[in-house]
């Protein structure tokens, strides 16, 4: 009898370890996705993980001002259309001294992941390595994600808040950046604006006396475009800038100009970067 009851104790045993408990719910198998790599830096300065989820093409240099690395890329982000039925993908991930040679989307329930592949490990490197890829995924394959590798998604346009955006006109200008708070330089702005014969008051008055939240930074340029809709800040290691976005590379006779302000929170913004007129 002793030894019928030690085998039925092993038998539920194994039966308890081979079931998932009552009211448990089994771990979702990940499931591989089609993906376009669109942009790849192998070797980029990324110091964890981010991911970003847009209807549009994602910029990388404005991504990546999360970490302060847009002067780091190795290209140039390409440029490129919203496509219908089209997700776009933004990812990094810190690897150690392992230099990744390809990457693999998979969804695991409301999970995407982006997996940095291949590459050998390194006992040491002189910094570690950050990988940042760019994908394109069917919109379908993506629907109802909430998480990109367990966090929740970032900006894709990075951390800067566009907070105002003002057409100025075909005036006399040239590009220029301002620290909002900083009275000097402030006060040089306007009077460049003034002396282009651009109106204070209204929308530009706003913009240029904008209150910037404690714990934030905030900056005014002054950029020459087109018909350019939107603004991004680009944030690197070296320099604090931004650049027009929209408008459809509609080219123009003469340059139209555009007031631009943002604010991003003060710990993103990197230490001795120099603020610039423009990327």
């Amino acid at each position: 009898m002793r030894t019928t009851a030690l085998a039925v104790a092993v038998l539920l045993l194994a039966t308890a370890c081979g079931q998932p408990r009552a009211g448990s719910t089994p771990r979702p198998e990940a499931e591989r996705l089609r993906a376009e790599v669109i942009a790849f830096e192998p070797q980029g300065s990324a110091p964890k993980r981010f991911g970003a989820i847009s209807e549009d093409p994602v910029r990388l240099d404005a991504f990546a001002g999360w970490f302060g690395g847009s002067g780091s890329l190795q290209q140039a982000p390409e440029e490129r259309r919203a496509e219908p039925g089209t997700t776009y993908v933004a990812a990094t991930d810190s690897t150690g001294c392992r230099v990744p040679e390809s990457v693999e989307v998979t969804r695991a329930g409301t999970d995407l992941r982006v997996r940095f592949l291949g590459g050998t490990d390194h006992p040491e490197c002189v910094r570690a390595v950050g990988p940042l890829v760019h994908v394109a995924v069917p919109a379908e394959d993506v629907r109802g994600v909430r998480t990109v590798n367990g966090q929740a998604p970032v900006a894709a346009a990075g951390p800067g808040r566009l907070a105002d955006f003002v057409e100025l006109g075909t005036v006399r200008l040239s590009p220029a950046a301002a620290e909002l708070g900083d009275a000097e330089a402030m006060g040089r702005l306007r009077a460049r604006l003034a002396g282009g014969g651009v109106d204070l008051s209204g929308a530009t008055g706003s913009a240029l006396t904008r209150t910037v939240p404690a714990g934030q930074r905030g900056f005014a340029f002054l950029l020459a475009g087109c018909q350019e809709t939107s603004a991004v800040l680009l944030l690197s290691h070296g320099k604090i800038a931004a650049d027009l976005t929209g408008g459809d590379e509609v080219r123009c006779i003469a340059p139209a100009y555009f007031l631009a302000t943002f604010t991003v929170p003060d710990d993103l913004v990197p230490k001795g970067a120099v603020l610039g007129a423009g990327h």
